[in-house]
């Protein structure tokens, strides 16, 4: 997926289309299956934590993605 194709889904949904969040929905679209916090943390060693949590609660929020609480 390229980068204007992303920009404009995460527009669609009502999301900015930052580079952080377009890193980090490509890379979730890369991969199918789902995938953890430390899993992507370990696929993107450039960005920090913090960065990739947020994006993942703004998908999460806009309904881009489905969440699975684990507890941990």
């Amino acid at each position: 997926m390229d980068f204007e194709t992303v920009a404009a889904r995460l527009q669609q949904k009502g999301v900015k289309p930052t580079t952080n969040r377009i890193l980090v929905f490509k890379e979730l679209a890369a991969n199918h299956q789902p995938m953890s916090l430390s899993a992507l943390e370990a696929r993107m060693p450039n960005m920090d934590k913090s960065s990739i949590f947020r994006a993942l609660r703004l998908f999460a929020a806009h309904q881009m993605l489905h969440e699975v609480d684990d507890g941990t």
